[in-house]
């Protein structure tokens, strides 16, 4: 089933809630299961209250949150975290895309707390993923940064290189140009 986005915060608790947590740039994953996803209860259980959370949206009737420690937090124990790129093709697919949605609308929610224009504390818009300024009105929106694939191909060869820090099938494309 598909990540279903949803753009009202909810005011009430949603119930059952999952979590993807973040500690700066890095994210939590429990070492005895590699997941990155927390329920509730794991949730309490290791003691972690975020001091930001972000609503993200639905995936198999559960509401997902992704939630963001305090930077001087110690980790509890079975506790690790790891850059996001790490965990490339060490976590499901479907894991690995909601984890880069949670990382990119944290981080637009830290870097988008006050309003650009007057300075304000920004609040979330109700109606879509936006933050409103209730001074001036400016509205900001999570950054869209597209990217292109190309394939780089010279007599019917393609070049590919395959990167060291990437274990498994993973390439990339690269050409020198002298």
């Amino acid at each position: 089933m598909l990540f279903e986005t949803e753009f009202n915060y909810h005011d009430e608790e949603c119930a059952p809630q999952c979590w993807v947590l973040f500690k700066g740039d890095k994210i939590l994953t429990l070492e005895n299961k590699g997941q990155v996803v927390l329920s509730d209860v794991e949730l309490d259980k290791l003691k972690l209250k975020p001091v930001r959370q972000q609503y993200l949206g639905r995936l198999n009737d559960r509401s997902y949150y992704v939630g963001e420690l305090a930077a001087d937090k110690a980790a509890p124990e079975g506790v690790l975290f790891y850059d996001l790129r790490r965990l490339l093709g060490q976590v499901p697919d479907d894991l690995f895309s909601l984890a880069g949605k949670a990382y990119h609308l944290l981080h637009w929610d830290r870097t988008h707390q006050y309003c650009g224009g007057c300075g304000v504390p920004t609040e979330n818009k109700i109606d879509e993923v936006a933050k409103i300024c209730p001074a001036c009105g400016l509205i900001k929106y999570p950054r869209i940064s597209p990217a292109i694939i190309v394939a780089i191909i010279k007599d019917n060869q393609i070049l590919l290189a395959q990167g060291r820090q990437f274990r498994g099938y993973f390439y990339i494309a690269y050409i020198t140009i002298s």
